[in-house]
């Protein structure tokens, strides 16, 4: 189903896949993080999917010490829309420059840019592709109320005022009201924002982007996600929250379009009482 609206004008998207993921190291797949299977199928189909199912007409995945593996499966995949891959040859340095380096493989003047190891809904997507949002220099979804484990762990976290614009964003700053989910629209000022800061501070995270950017007076913006569904996939834990999660409700079955077959590929329960402290805390 293509979700492409009205709305809905952006045609170009980066993936971002450049990661050592060494956090899922225990996994089967080692720190190969955008191939690590969720109920059967790889972080980075989902968020491929997801793109061609908005209407993404062409897709770049930025990779890194992973490459090969990446391609290897991209030339075994089939989408509807383009997809291509890039190399970043700093990929041990921030996720900034390996969007700048996908953002060199576009030609549009806005890019949604998102990670491959966030799990996250098309219509959370939408939400950073409408053609009400590209005036903006960049913009990024935010969630103003996390409640799952993996939303809430070590979340970069965002303060946004009462105009919509971002005013602040890092994981460690004091006072915030939201939470970035990795979802971003970009325009092509993000190119030289990410060499200005590189050449300041040797190396630069989209975060650190985004605050140069505040710095400078550009159009910042954040938009609600609205409640829309998202996880941020760091550890085995987070892979088998995410599993759990989807398979209790049928409305996110549907949505990543999870057959029978794929759910009992689902790992086994053995931190059941984890979740369900997790949820008790929550609830409480």
């Amino acid at each position: 189903m293509n979700l492409m609206t009205n709305m809905t004008i952006v045609e170009e998207a980066v993936v971002l896949a450049a990661g050592l993921g060494s956090r899922m190291n225990s996994n089967p797949h080692g720190g190969l993080k955008p191939l690590v299977p969720v109920l059967g199928r790889p972080l980075l189909e989902y968020a491929l999917r997801n793109l061609d199912e908005i209407g993404i007409r062409k897709t770049i995945v930025v990779t890194g010490s992973s490459r090969k593996k990446i391609r290897q499966w991209l030339a075994e995949t089939e989408f509807d829309m383009e997809v291509d891959e890039t190399f970043n040859p700093r990929f041990l340095l921030g996720n900034g420059i390996s969007a700048q380096c996908g953002l060199r493989s576009t030609t549009t003047d806005s890019v949604v840019v998102m990670m491959s190891d966030h799990l996250v809904s098309p219509e959370l997507v939408t939400r950073a592709a409408g053609k009400e949002h590209v005036a903006a220099d960049l913009g990024l979804v935010v969630d103003v109320s996390p409640y799952m484990k993996p939303q809430l762990d070590e979340p970069t976290r965002v303060l946004v005022n009462d105009l919509g614009q971002i005013i602040g964003i890092g994981k460690d700053i004091d006072t915030w009201n939201c939470v970035d989910t990795g979802v971003f629209l970009v325009s092509r000022k993000l190119e030289a924002v990410v060499e200005t800061v590189v050449r300041r501070m040797g190396d630069c995270t989209m975060s650190d982007a985004v605050s140069y950017m505040i710095y400078s007076g550009m159009d910042v913006r954040a938009w609600d996600s609205n409640g829309a569904f998202w996880l941020d996939i760091d550890t085995p834990y987070d892979v088998e929250f995410a599993e759990k999660t989807i398979l209790r409700n049928p409305e996110l079955k549907i949505m990543f379009d999870i057959t029978l077959e794929e759910s009992t590929q689902s790992v086994p329960g053995k931190r059941d009482h984890e979740m369900c402290s997790a949820d008790t805390e929550r609830n409480a």
